[in-house]
């Protein structure tokens, strides 16, 4: 498993949801109503081909073909997706995967509501996060576990240690208009949930690929390029619920797989051979940069070892709300549950397992009274750990409770990362 980020980005994404936007405000409030715009853009990208890019060279070219060659299309598809597609329930009751959804410009945009601020930006969190917990009240706190109200009074005796420096900082930095026009577009898609179900398993594909044939290659390669050469090459999969998502993952697996598989390794080829490009990253990864060191400060904010940027959303919403606004931990158990039924072959009405977030609010706890499903996770520790960890990035480890076993099987974080790696191994 690589611990490299990898940054690639679809440059009609931008186009879509702009110009879904702008139709959709045309419309009355009833109709307005009637629609769920991550639909919408769904049905218009599945109906284009991919324009990812991987540098900042690429993705001026990309953007430029889907100006100048795409938009007409696009306006005419969404004409057609906002008269055939509705407000589909199960983008809210069975949403996408967390750890598809919670990307760090979809936190950014749950982190401006929470903290009523409709321009920050990542570079401002830290200290806003500072002045607002600063500023709550002990009523606030009267609605937390004491646990969650020790660790809030210990972060403000923190914040009064360090607010000043961090606002002079901000207060320093000016604002360059063409880094602001960026910042626009690395926000446009943050309100919507869809997911091109390939990115994934194609960089994973890539990454296994470029693993096994390095010794034969005569210069490295990014696996961000590999990817978007694949991905440029095949018809779009974009999903905006878990029931879409698992169906488009599912259809991956069974029919496409020894085509990305093939054409990866063509890929690999073909650009091995070309020189190298000087080029610099896509423009938005800088802002990447500052989401993972707004999230270093909130780390020291909250007094915690691992944060990713959802559950940062979560601390954020109980230190300055008083209470969790996110959902978050009814979505983890959603998800979990969904992935291990598919994954496990479980029986959907009679697996009887049950999913809780420990006190912790770390640890995964299943329960469960069913002799079936006790062995079906027994026997593929494997698999459920690598759900756990994708779906739950921050876990602290898991335990599986039967209650014919007088004790919990509990594994630690190290060890779920352990059967995953030793799984790819094999």
């Amino acid at each position: 498993m690589s611990e490299a980020k990898v940054y690639i980005k679809n440059a009609l994404e931008i186009v879509v949801v702009e110009e879904a936007k702008n139709q959709l405000a045309q419309l009355d409030r009833a109709k307005r109503e009637e629609i769920n715009l991550s639909e919408v853009i769904a049905f218009v990208l599945n109906r284009l081909p991919c324009l990812y890019a991987s540098s900042d060279r690429g993705w001026l070219q990309q953007k430029k073909r889907a100006n100048n060659e795409f938009r007409k299309q696009v306006i005419g598809l969404l004409h057609q997706a906002f008269l055939r597609v509705g407000n589909n329930p199960l983008v809210r009751v069975s949403p996408l995967p967390l750890y598809e959804i919670e990307r760090p410009d979809y936190c950014l945009q749950q982190l401006r509501e929470i903290l009523r601020r409709p321009n920050l930006t990542w570079k401002e969190v830290p200290a806003i996060v500072q002045e607002s917990i600063t500023r709550g009240t002990a009523a606030a706190l009267e609605h937390l576990s004491l646990y969650d109200r020790r660790r809030i009074l210990e972060t403000k005796n923190f914040i009064r240690k360090s607010k000043e420096q961090m606002k002079k900082a901000i207060e320093a930095e000016k604002v360059d208009p063409i880094e602001l026009q960026e910042f626009n577009s690395y926000m446009m898609t943050a309100e919507y949930q869809f997911v091109n179900v390939l990115e994934r398993p194609v960089i994973q594909i890539v990454e296994h690929q470029l693993e096994q044939m390095k010794a034969n290659l005569s210069r490295s390669l990014e696996v961000a390029d590999v990817a978007v050469y694949v991905l440029n090459r095949f018809p779009a999969m974009y999903a905006t619920n878990a029931k879409g998502f698992q169906q488009q993952r599912e259809r991956v697996r069974r029919e496409l797989i020894n085509d990305l598989q093939a054409l990866t390794i063509q890929a690999i080829l073909e650009l091995s051979k070309t020189p190298r490009r000087l080029v610099g990253p896509l423009p938005f990864v800088k802002f990447e940069r500052e989401h993972e060191q707004a999230l270093e400060n909130l780390k020291e904010i909250f007094q915690v070892e691992e944060l990713t940027c959802g559950k940062a959303v979560e601390l954020v919403s109980k230190a300055v709300l008083g209470k969790n606004l996110s959902n978050r931990i009814k979505t983890i158990r959603s998800n979990l549950l969904q992935e291990l039924i598919v994954s496990l072959s479980l029986h959907p009405n009679r697996h009887d397992l049950q999913i809780e977030i420990g006190e912790d609010d770390s640890q995964i706890v299943f329960r469960t009274n069913n002799q079936d499903t006790f062995w079906a996770i027994v026997d593929r520790p494997q698999v459920i750990c690598r759900i756990v960890l994708e779906t739950f990035p921050e876990t602290s480890g898991m335990q599986l409770q039967y209650q014919r076993l007088p004790f919990p099987l509990v594994l630690t974080k190290h060890e779920m990362e352990e059967e995953v790696i030793n799984d790819l191994r094999n």
